[in-house]
């Protein structure tokens, strides 16, 4: 078992932009923050510029995310993806008009160096401010699952 030293691997990345955004299908949401508004990053987690976060320690994390999406008559899904593959998903449908906040978490059994992203699913229109989308995670346990 891994011993900890310092700071617990953990963040709360919020959403960097005060504005809507008109996503494609797939795309990843890469407009985050490190600081101000509640957000932070520490013990050796990295965001890069692309969305991705890495995690430098061995152990399962828990994770989530969180999308504010304008649905007309329209669906959303938001996913988490390990290392480029989906892990867990929240889909919602209206038949209505107006903003929905869609969650999304779980918990991953990761390897120092793999990386988790937050992806809007359908195109959209999403906002990208602090505390209506955002990405949260921590590691909970070094202990080895096999």
């Amino acid at each position: 078992m891994a011993r900890i030293i310092g700071p617990v691997p953990a963040c709360s990345l919020q959403g960097n932009l005060s504005s809507w955004g008109t996503f494609t299908a797939n795309q990843v949401f890469n407009d985050l923050k490190t600081s101000g508004d509640g957000a932070f990053i520490q013990g050796g987690m990295k965001l890069e510029s692309n969305g991705k976060v890495y995690v430098n320690v061995r152990g399962q994390y828990v994770w989530h995310c969180q999308l504010y999406a304008t649905l007309n008559n329209s669906q959303q899904r938001c996913s988490i993806r390990h290392n480029g593959s989906v892990s867990y998903l929240a889909h919602i449908q209206n038949s209505g008009s107006g903003q929905v906040s869609i969650n999304c978490s779980g918990i991953l059994d990761m390897d120092a160096g793999d990386y988790i992203e937050m992806v809007v699913d359908y195109a959209g229109d999403i906002y990208r401010g602090a505390q209506h989308s955002f990405i949260s995670g921590f590691l909970v346990s070094t202990a080895n699952h096999y």
